[in-house]
């Protein structure tokens, strides 16, 4: 089944125009593993392009795929895979979740209690024995990544996941690359899975055109091109020939192969194809069908072929004849509203449709002539347009649904209490909260949601404007500042929230194009416009007029200003993108634009910043790899501003997709991912080190913890890293407590790029203070790991109350903290 991501971008490009390592899970306590495995609850991903940026957790993700294997749907949720239950198809319940993987999930494939992923450029390999503990075993990842500048991170992956294929002992992965689809590169890559745990790339096809999907049957593979099918021999894996084309199937993002036939769900010309392969080497097309929109999925059963329709929901079709017999939508008037369906998997008389990328509908379809939805899985937070976090509660807005409201203070994750939706919601951007209201940015409206309840928020007022077009909001006392695409700033007086009203509007001087979101502070408000930085005085809200305004030698994109942790001054960060004679990078101003420091960053170039105590993350973007947005790679790199005279790179991390509008509080950066839902980082001072077979040491200064490997912990040299984690990240350890030393230890071998555990027990020690030991009681304290279930004691063990240390010497990698006894016996007072 072939991944729908690259082809929705296209569809939200119309409209408009990740891997992150995840050393946490935000499942609420559903994904467990023994002392064996690395993480709490989570597996170690691939290879993590990051320092020092720690995912905190991660909700929501765009639904892409969805398949079927007895009572468990399998979907692919932006960089998740997260399993229903469908036992009761009436009432479809999420029972498990994979780790967040480091990009966007592209196909799925179960077989044999497996579950073969496709994501980014590598495939993962997961237990499913145990359906809602999805265990991962192993990886294979494809391609080589390309080097770039010294300085600067490297940019992987290079090539995308799109479809996945098992034949036998043998996996089949199409993957693309490219600036755009339709120009892009694409590959087939066979991988031997005889041995789970050891797969081994064994052959490679590579085309100049995107590879999209693969069906497999026989001694060939079918691959769908930007432009023709391609037939390909594989009765030598590890040399692969094409033998063979049909140029009527433009662009197949769907094939399923069904007796002599195959069937392909087209993106270009007519949606699907339908391909006599009877003699491979000459496959040609028998029939197509034409549905509303552009094809993008495609199932088969004995008698019926079922097809998805970006602009007409499921189609039922005869398979003797191509012709329609029924059909799952809102409307059969040309005119009327139809359903965006993606994605379709069909058992017996149920179908399994992904809609719009955020629901999966389960589809009655015991009457193929008169489908009907009998229940839905509604994806949380599927695609993130903007975001405002007010203490323990951040306000998503949702391109499609609305707003969300999330409860921050679950160490399991962020949790969904509160949905405003409306039919007419269309594409929500933006949102500002001010006191119990919520301002949310709809396409043309303002709206404004009562949130005194979080539970059930409100509409209780709204602006429409048909010329709107409103990307970004910010609310200072009675008035909201809109910025509008391609028209500039709207002022609204909202002292009556049930009654906004539009008061103003500024063009920057006739050119009212790329204006960053305005950030006001007392009677000025900031804003970038062509790259050039604006001071507003709004003194008068109804008479907005320029103040200065600054060219700066890149091209200024958006700006954040914070007060400093130290000086307690403000000041302006400037997200700078390079332009052909400058440097880009982060610029650091006084409020009145007098710079005082800057840190150059020439590629990728900066476009977004958010700013918390001494931190600055910028969110910068370069061409190539994953991305929806013509092949834009985002990064998060993180800034040390605690001198803004002579700020420097603390950090950074690779992310799986485009970015929004990403806010930071509390030292925390949230980050709306346009596929991957919602993302939360933190600064994390990890160590690492390279330990060589012989043996050697490993010091973490943050929290004085010292590791010791002998000679033979690991066969070759193996880097290992220790992050410390905040108390909010661990479980709840009950009984005891915790002395703030908490921290997760992982190893990954240099050579494979695998996670590994050691092969013998190796010593750690742990400097505490007594400030640190609190209420513990001292001589109790013990180093303990989290099993998944349950915090345990470390048999090996000791404390050392004179010199303030403990030591252990366990055997396995996992989540560790130093834990104790408190006073919990208390005698009763007696009185006389």
């Amino acid at each position: 089944m072939s991944t729908r991501k690259l082809f929705n971008g296209l569809v939200i490009l119309a409209l408009l125009l990740a891997g992150s390592l995840a050393l946490m899970s935000s499942a609420s306590g559903i994904l467990a593993q023994g002392p064996g495995s690395a993480g709490m609850g989570n597996p170690v991903a691939a290879q993590q392009q990051a320092e020092n940026i720690k995912l905190v957790s991660q909700i929501g993700g765009r639904l892409s795929e969805v398949v079927i294997d007895g009572n468990f749907a399998y979907l692919a949720q932006g960089p998740r895979v997260v399993v229903l239950d469908i036992s009761d198809s009436s009432h479809p319940t999420v029972v498990g979740q994979s780790e967040v993987l480091r990009d966007n999930v592209g196909a799925i494939v179960i077989k044999n209690d497996k579950a073969y992923v496709g994501a980014g450029n590598a495939v993962y390999i997961f237990n499913i024995v145990v359906r809602t503990l999805p265990l991962r075993v192993f990886l294979v990842q494809i391609g080589v990544s390309e080097a770039i500048a010294l300085d600067q991170p490297p940019i992987l992956p290079t090539y995308d996941a799109t479809d996945l294929a098992i034949n036998g002992d043998h996996a089949f992965l199409t993957l693309w690359r490219g600036s755009n689809w339709w120009t892009g590169k694409g590959a087939l890559y066979v991988i031997d899975i005889s041995d789970p745990t050891l797969p081994t790339q064994l052959g490679a096809w590579i085309n100049p055109n995107s590879a999209m999907a693969v069906a497999v049957a026989g001694n060939y593979a079918y691959v769908g091109l930007a432009g023709t099918l391609a037939v390909i021999d594989i009765s030598d894996p590890a040399w692969l020939q094409e033998v063979g084309h049909c140029d009527a199937v433009n662009s197949a993002v769907d094939l399923v192969i069904a007796g002599n036939h195959l069937y392909a769900a087209s993106f270009g010309g007519a949606g699907l194809h339908i391909v006599n392969i009877s003699d491979p080497a000459n496959p040609h097309q028998v029939n197509s069908y034409d549905p509303r929109g552009y094809a993008y999925g495609v199932a088969v059963d004995s008698s019926y072929v079922y097809v998805t329709a970006t602009d007409g929901g499921l189609r039922i079709l005869n398979i003797s004849n191509a012709s329609e017999v029924g059909y799952y939508d809102l409307s059969d008037s040309p005119d009327g509203d139809h359903l965006e369906a993606w994605d379709v998997a069909v058992v017996g008389d149920r179908a399994y449709v992904v809609i719009e990328g955020n629901s999966l509908h389960v589809v009655d379809i015991s009457n193929r002539t008169i489908p009907r939805r009998i229940a839905a899985y509604d994806a949380p937070v599927a695609a993130p347009t903007g975001i405002d976090v007010v203490g323990d509660y951040a306000y998503v807005t949702d391109n499609k649904r609305g707003l969300y409201i999330l409860y921050l203070g679950n160490p399991s994750g962020p949790q969904v209490i509160g949905v405003w939706e409306d039919d007419t919601v269309d594409w929500a951007t933006d949102v500002d909260v001010a006191g119990h209201h919520a301002y949310v940015l709809e396409g043309f409206d303002l709206r404004v949601i009562d949130i005194t309840n979080p539970v059930t928020p409100i509409e209780v007022g709204r602006y429409q404007d048909p010329s709107g077009g409103y990307d970004h909001i910010t609310v200072a006392g009675d008035y909201a500042y809109v910025i509008a695409y391609m028209a500039g700033l709207a002022i609204f007086d909202i002292s009556d929230p049930t009654n906004p009203t539009k008061i103003a509007t500024y063009d920057f001087n006739g050119r009212p194009f790329q204006v960053s979101p305005a950030i006001v502070r007392g009677t000025r408000l900031y804003a970038t416009c062509l790259g050039v930085l604006h001071i507003l005085d709004i003194s008068n809200p109804a008479h907005p007029t320029e103040l200065t305004s600054k060219e700066i030698p890149g091209h200024a994109w958006q700006l954040a200003i914070a007060s400093h942790p130290t000086t307690g001054s403000d000041y302006v960060y400037v997200a700078e993108a390079p332009r052909e004679t400058s440097f880009g990078g982060l610029r650091i101003m006084l409020p009145d634009l007098t710079e005082v420091g800057y840190f150059p960053i020439d590629y990728p170039e900066p476009i977004q910043v958010a700013v918390t105590g001494r931190d600055a993350y910028v969110v910068e973007k370069a061409e190539g790899g994953d991305s929806m947005i013509y092949g834009w790679r985002y990064f998060l790199r993180l800034v040390d501003i605690g001198d803004v005279h002579n700020p420097y790179e603390a950090g950074f991390i690779d992310l799986p997709g485009a970015v929004s509008n990403l806010t930071a509080t509390d030292n925390r950066v949230y980050v709306p991912m346009w596929e991957d839902g919602l993302m939360i980082f933190r600064r994390a001072a990890s160590a690492s080190a390279a330990i060589p077979g012989s043996g050697g040491q490993l010091v973490s200064n943050a929290d004085s913890t010292r590791y010791r490997f002998s000679a033979g912990t690991f066969a070759r040299t193996t880097t290992v890293t220790h992050t410390p984690l905040v108390p909010q990240e661990i479980p709840s350890t009950g009984d005891v407590r915790g002395i703030q030393h908490a921290y997760q230890v992982s190893a990954m071998d240099d050579t494979t790029g695998q996670p590994v555990q050691p092969s013998q027990p190796y010593t750690v020690t742990i400097q505490y203070t007594d400030a640190e030991k609190g209420s513990a009681i001292e001589d109790t304290l013990a180093l303990y790991y989290w099993n998944g279930t349950q915090w345990v004691k470390e048999s090996t063990s000791q404390v050392d109350t004179a010199n303030n240390t403990v030591t252990a010497t366990p055997d396995h990698f996992s989540v560790w903290a130093v834990l104790g006894e408190t006073n919990s016996i208390y005698l009763p007072l007696v009185m006389r």
